[in-house]
Parts: C-alpha cells; structure tokens; sequence
C-alpha cells in the first residue's frame, strides 16, 4: 500500500516524541554540584566562575552551603565530590 502524504504526516506525528535524558543543572547551588562532580581531581572556586558565568563571591557562598550540607568536600581550597 503507498501512502497519501496525510498518512504520512499523520504517522509521523503519531509517533512518540524522545526527549534528550541529559540532566540540565537549573539552580546555581545544582551548577556548582554538577560542575564539581565533572571534576573529581578537584576544582578551585576561580576555575569555576568563567564557565558557571557567576562571581567568586556568589559561587564562594553557594559552595559554602553546599559544603555545610555535606554535598560536597573542600581540601586546600579545592572542591571535591562526595562519593
């Protein structure tokens, strides 16, 4: 059987639409955690203001409440994921 080009079409949008599964980090508290965990030999707050796009100190405070919360570790004013 061909198909008119209604059918088509009609098939076409009928079939279930795939998202990308890949999570994206909203929050800038989810930023800095994601961008830490991407970089487990550790990172340094100044490494992270270029490509997070935030000052030191707003990244500074929000690493801070990450690290009270046990969501991240810091040694030598490095940055660490918890595992």
């Amino acid at each position: 059987k061909i198909n008119t080009p209604i059918e088509v079409i009609n098939e076409i949008e009928l079939q279930p639409k795939t998202r990308n599964k890949e999570y994206i980090p909203i929050t800038l508290e989810e930023k800095i955690l994601d961008f830490v965990k991407k970089h487990p030999n550790g990172v340094k707050i100044s490494e992270m203001e270029q490509p997070l796009s935030e000052t030191r100190m707003k990244l500074g405070f929000t690493a801070k409440i990450l690290l009270d919360d046990e969501k991240i570790g810091k040694f030598d004013n490095c940055y660490f994921p918890i595992k």
